[in-house]
């Protein structure tokens, strides 16, 4: 392992002090933190890259000793190499890594990177992540009015308020329920499903003002008013998924960090690991990133971002809440970054994960080097024995980002106010 002077690490936290906020905010901007000064994740092993052996290479290939049946190329191009030489004229470019469903859903992601001596002074990494379950901000202000009886045996009157929403009464706001069963009433957050053995997804901070009145029977009035304040979280971690949820650098919240490696005495060249995911959900959404941008486009709830429109999956870019609040987007690549002594970016890989439904089809792809006319790495609900090898059961064996809409949730997000309570079926839930 390098031994870094600690003054080097110092400088490294400090640069990225000074770009805190275009770190963690706004829809154009980078959806990680600070950096960890750490060098190396625990799990780095050796390994073989995929056809590049060249120290002088700036690349990033498939592990063969964990994706044995694999192939990575370029974007658009199947037969470059996703790497870098010292003058390329070109400075980024964005891979694909083709493998069978199995290779993913059963193994993991395993991937080899290389940087050339005197190339990059760091090395720059993040991985690829969502939220697995619903995420949200908690509403700021609630407030509760409630009238008894004499007795205070029986409730007269009463009124809710949330977010200086007209007074009214409403229990089950598009953010928070209201439980009237209870002295003082108590309030839930929608996206807080611990009481259901699920975990805290809200987040945010919110005032309580509580006016209990008792109605009189004379000219005597007693009123008590409680102000409170608290805060709806913290975030649990298990509510972010993908290769991010085991990423060795994260928030208290799981929301990953920016990973720096010192790479100026030479030679860089170790292996990731992204674990295969849970053997009980045949999915590969833990691993596999690739996606049809056309079969994810969707709007926010709004207001404030109404017309707003992404076509990354729902779950890796939810744009707003139930109410309009913005929310951080995730990261639907693998990312490898060369940057130079003054942390300016020189070259960046950024890396997508397509499984295949089918061997014949993966086969059919690598063979004719990309140009095949029938080769389709989704047969979706193909039959076995019509569509594909087998006997029985379907093609798709594991669900990937595509089918998670084509399947699960019917072809699209419906994302109209109406469908807001539907919101929650738009996560994975892994």
């Amino acid at each position: 392992m390098l031994k870094i002077d600690q003054s080097i690490l110092k400088v490294i936290l400090l640069l990225f002090a000074f770009n805190i906020f275009s770190c963690s905010g706004g829809t154009a901007s980078s959806s990680f933190g600070l950096p960890s000064s750490s060098l190396l994740p625990p799990d780095a092993v050796e390994g073989s890259s995929d056809g590049i052996t060249s120290p002088f290479q700036f690349y990033v290939g498939v592990d063969k000793e964990i994706n044995s049946i694999s192939h990575v190329h370029a974007s658009g191009d199947f037969t470059r190499a996703c790497s870098f030489l010292p003058n390329d004229a070109s400075k980024d470019i964005t891979c694909i890594v083709e493998a069978p469903e199995a290779e993913f859903g059963f193994k993991g992601l395993g991937l080899k990177y290389n940087v050339p001596p005197e190339m990059c002074y760091y090395l720059e990494r993040s991985p690829y992540w969502y939220y697995s379950k619903e995420v949200g901000i908690g509403p700021s202000a609630i407030s509760v009015y409630q009238e008894f009886s004499t007795d205070q045996t029986k409730m007269l009157d009463y009124s809710t308020s949330v977010d200086s929403s007209p007074s009214a009464k409403v229990l089950s706001y598009p953010e928070v329920e209201i439980d009237m069963t209870t002295t003082p009433p108590t309030f839930t957050c929608v996206y807080d499903r611990r009481k259901g053995n699920g975990a805290n997804c809200c987040s945010g901070s919110y005032s309580y003002s509580y006016l209990k009145r008792t109605h009189p029977t004379s000219t005597t009035t007693l009123d008590t008013t409680t102000v409170t304040s608290s805060t709806w979280g913290p975030q649990d971690a298990s509510c972010i998924g993908g290769a991010g949820s085991e990423w060795p650098v994260k928030t208290s919240t799981g929301i990953p960090l920016l990973f720096v490696e010192l790479s100026k005495k030479g030679l860089l060249n170790k292996s990731y690991k992204v674990n295969a995911p849970s053997p009980l959900r045949m999915s590969t959404l833990h691993v596999a990133n690739f996606y049809t941008p056309s079969l994810h486009t969707h709007t926010g709830f709004g207001p404030p971002l109404p017309t707003r429109t992404s076509n990354r999956p729902y779950f890796i870019d939810p744009i707003d809440d139930r109410n309009g609040s913005p929310i951080l987007s995730g990261s639907d690549y693998y990312e490898f970054t060369c940057k130079d002594q003054a942390y300016e970016t020189l070259r960046k890989i950024k890396l997508y994960a397509r499984e295949w439904d089918t061997y014949q089809d993966y086969v059919d792809y690598i063979v004719t080097k990309g140009t095949s006319t029938t080769a389709n790495p989704d047969r979706g609900l193909g039959v076995e024995g019509i569509n594909c090898a087998g006997i029985s059961g379907p093609c798709n064996d594991f669900y990937d980002i595509d089918d998670f809409v084509v399947l699960q949730l019917g072809g699209s997000y419906p994302t109209t106010p109406a469908d807001v309570t539907s919101r929650s079926s738009y996560f994975p839930n892994d």
